[in-house]
């Protein structure tokens, strides 16, 4: 699948999802307070993928939904099972720096989804290459749902390549599977 396949078929995923739950974007002091909770995990998740505040399988583990849907940039969708499974490797190229900005949330459904946008910009290497990095530009949108217990998980992560910005696009990532 192109990368242009890919930005539509994520575009029209949020359009249908968002027409199901509700046409309209949730607004006022509400919709306001659930973006400042949002941002403050997506922000609190940076600490966590440069292994500041924990582990990222820990904040996976916490705030990821079970069935998470999960889309890297070179198209490998593994189950929310791989992907923690994945950050234990220790021979996976390692996150080594992690710049994410231009954050929008938009919040549906009386407050109770939330859809973030924003740009990434990461560089991998090796334990045993440190000197080689790559970098990867992202567009990433993480979709948020508040579930009964009031926890906030995230249920979908699709991290598309900026055009053109990839080099080494599968650095850091699963390998796609065969189907």
């Amino acid at each position: 699948m192109t990368t242009m396949q890919r930005f539509l078929s994520t575009a029209l995923l949020a359009v249908l999802f968002a027409g199901v739950v509700k046409a309209q974007e949730t607004t006022g002091a509400k919709a306001e307070e659930v973006k400042q909770e949002i941002l403050k995990l997506e922000t609190e998740k940076l600490a966590y993928r440069l292994n500041h505040e924990g582990s990222m399988e820990d904040w996976n583990k916490r705030y990821d939904a079970v069935g998470i849907a999960v889309t890297q940039p070179n198209g490998a969708r593994p189950t929310g099972a791989e992907h923690v499974a994945h950050l234990k490797d220790p021979s996976r190229a390692k996150l080594r720096t992690n710049n994410q900005f231009g954050y929008q949330v938009r919040v549906y459904d009386d407050a109770k989804i939330a859809v973030v946008t924003y740009n990434g910009e990461n560089t991998f290497s090796t334990d045993a290459e440190k000197d080689k990095i790559t970098t990867q530009k992202t567009l990433d949108t993480d979709v948020w749902f508040k579930f009964p217990d009031g926890m906030w998980r995230r249920i979908v992560h699709d991290a598309a390549p900026a055009a053109g910005e990839c080099s080494g696009a599968n650095a850091g990532f699963i390998q796609p599977r065969k189907e």
